[in-house]
């Protein structure tokens, strides 16, 4: 599993799945970007991080996730209230 998003320095058959944000594997070659949580199906590659964390595509999805559903269990709050 890809750990950070990051960028490909170097690359040998490199196979990514990328279904959780293309629904498709995708072949990577050199300066091509990885993202959090994708998954290597096959090849190596040598990467220089670009993001962890919060800071990474994974974690701005996960963030605007929690914020919508914080979002909607507010406006739910509110409706039950209101008479």
């Amino acid at each position: 599993m890809v750990v950070a998003d990051a960028e490909l320095a170097e690359v040998s058959a490199l196979l990514v799945d990328e279904s959780m944000l293309t629904a498709v594997p995708v072949d990577k070659a050199p300066g091509a970007r990885l993202s959090a949580g994708t998954v290597a199906v096959r090849g190596r590659g040598v990467a220089t991080v670009t993001a962890t964390g919060a800071d990474s595509a994974l974690g701005r999805i996960a963030a605007q996730l929690s914020s919508s559903g914080r979002q909607s269990a507010m406006n739910q709050e509110n409706s039950r209230s209101e008479p």
